[in-house]
């Protein structure tokens, strides 16, 4: 189930922007995080499902792939989903963990994020809608 709702919102908007707009450029990428952030119907989400959007969207420039596309969602609403029922009074992640290793956590996320955003730089597939290759 979960597979399947990871999938939509990337093949969707992907696809739907790149067909409208014939180029995936800066613009292609911030209408289609617009639209995810908007389509998720939240208002409390939109921004964070914006931001969210904007990294699957650059991701998906980056390799030409949706597969890191579809992991990414699938490991954030896991990780949402199982945060949500195993501290179900809890408002914010600092709830959970208390200061410090809130700090420590968002340290190792920004490590990953670096490493990851490293990695796909180098595994780059040219895209036929790139005009700078």
């Amino acid at each position: 189930m979960m597979a399947k709702t990871a999938r939509s919102p990337e093949i969707t908007w992907a696809t739907i922007i790149q067909v409208l707009l014939s180029t995936f450029t800066f613009v292609t990428i911030f209408l289609s995080a617009l639209l995810f952030g908007v389509f998720h119907l939240n208002p409390a989400q939109i921004v964070a499902a914006f931001f969210g959007g904007l990294l699957l969207a650059w991701v998906y420039y980056r390799t030409r792939s949706l597969i890191p596309c579809i992991l990414i969602h699938i490991v954030n609403n896991s990780i949402s989903v199982m945060l949500s029922l195993t501290y179900p009074d809890a408002d914010t992640i600092r709830d959970v963990t208390g200061t410090t290793p809130y700090y420590l956590l968002i340290a190792v996320a920004a490590m990953v994020f670096v490493g990851c955003f490293l990695r796909i730089k180098q595994v780059t597939v040219p895209g036929t809608w790139r005009k700078d290759e």
